[in-house]
């Protein structure tokens, strides 16, 4: 019932003999550029070298559910099929991942600091997630990757923004 709506709104819907791309099959158009060298910002690129690591970030946490980030990838591998088809090499894209932007906000001191590695956690939350029938979200992977390095520290921003919030209100004295 929910994966045909979800369908419309992520990868694309038919309505008056038209297809309206949704964010699954842009984000392919793109890849599609990439790999054929024709992405603008790109050009020069080693195609023998290149990874694609597909990401969407959201905002809407109702879409950090169990299992979404399998029914998504399903619509994004078809989208690949059709690029081998096409002979490109997509060996090297990476399935397509949901990072919400609360999970980047929160541990992206981490991030920046390369103390976690975007593209390790991606590669190993697909590859623990592989044969699994039950998938966690990419938020849940990452919480629990900080928490096994002990990683507890707040961001800075927040620090930041919250002993600015209580200067302005008067309360941090």
């Amino acid at each position: 019932l929910l994966e045909p709506e979800l369908k419309k709104r992520l990868s694309h819907e038919a309505a008056n003999n038209k297809i309206k791309n949704g964010a699954v099959r842009q984000l392919a158009q793109n890849i599609r550029k990439i790999l054929k060298g024709e992405f603008g910002a790109d050009q020069g690129l080693k195609q023998s070298v290149v990874s694609v690591y597909s990401i969407f970030v959201l905002h809407y946490n109702q879409f950090n559910a169990p299992g979404l980030n399998k029914i998504v990838n399903v619509w994004f591998q078809e989208e690949l099929g059709l690029m081998r088809a096409e002979g490109l090499d997509v060996s090297r894209v990476c399935p397509l991942t949901i990072v919400f932007i609360d999970t980047l906000i929160l541990y992206q001191d981490y991030l920046v600091s390369r103390r976690l590695v975007l593209e390790d956690l991606i590669k190993d939350y697909w590859k623990e997630n592989e044969v699994s029938t039950y998938i966690k979200p990419f938020s849940a992977h990452i919480s629990a990757e900080a928490n096994r390095k002990g990683f507890k520290e707040l961001p800075k921003v927040f620090m930041e923004l919250g002993l600015n919030l209580f200067e302005e209100t008067g309360e941090a004295d």
